[in-house]
């Protein structure tokens, strides 16, 4: 995959997008990420289970919340997700805003959708514009900011979905161990990123689509 100058231009100005349509957001919907069960459920949840983990504690059980509840077993707290962690301590010792923890993590996966979106589509149109179209389009779809203010587990699919696209096509063409493992893997922190149900969709969507690319 050959990037040219123009390739460059196009993804620098998606960023430049992404953040101030992000910020614009924010700026009129302050905390736009945090609502519903993101603010009743989730946050609080995540960020007492970062409490736990930095303070070398493992993160099994919440000791705040409904007698007692389970963390790390339900699989919708996505403690250990290496976004998630960043995320966290952006919030806390760059923005000093635990509260902020999910607005950086919708940011972060905004920028991640929109690359993995543009490179999957890089080797099916030759069209850059209708590729950098397409990749704002997907990730600013109503129902990934919608749904994403209420559940964060929902926006990891907009980067996750077209990377195994990706990964599964070089597979298909390279057959080898490396590219089958580490797909493996990959699979592996998506099914860990929130929530299971979002990867059984992304699934039936790969079944899908390749009988008809193939």
């Amino acid at each position: 995959m050959k990037i040219s100058g123009e390739d460059k231009k196009f993804f620098i100005l998606g960023l430049f997008i992404i953040s101030v349509t992000f910020f614009i957001i924010e700026y009129l919907h302050p905390y736009n990420f945090t609502k519903d069960d993101n603010f009743a459920q989730f946050l609080p949840v995540l960020l007492e289970g970062f409490v736990y983990l930095f303070s070398w504690l493992f993160p099994q059980i919440n000791l705040h919340q409904f007698t007692r509840s389970p963390i790390f077993e339900t699989g919708t707290y996505a403690i250990f997700y290496p976004p998630m962690i960043i995320s966290y301590l952006t919030s806390h010792y760059i923005m000093k805003n635990d509260f902020l923890t999910l607005e950086i993590f919708a940011f972060l996966h905004l920028i991640l959708g929109f690359t993995a979106t543009s490179i999957f589509l890089f080797n099916k149109i030759r069209n850059r514009k209708i590729i950098f179209l397409a990749s704002l389009a997907f990730i600013f779809s109503g129902y990934v900011l919608i749904a994403t203010s209420i559940w964060y587990y929902v926006i990891p699919t907009i980067f996750f979905f077209p990377s195994i696209l990706i990964i599964e096509e070089r597979l298909i063409r390279k057959k080898t161990l490396n590219v089958a493992v580490f797909l493996g893997l990959f699979r592996g922190i998506y099914f860990y990123s929130g929530n299971a149900q979002y990867f059984a969709f992304a699934t039936f969507f790969e079944l899908i689509y390749f009988p008809y690319n193939f």
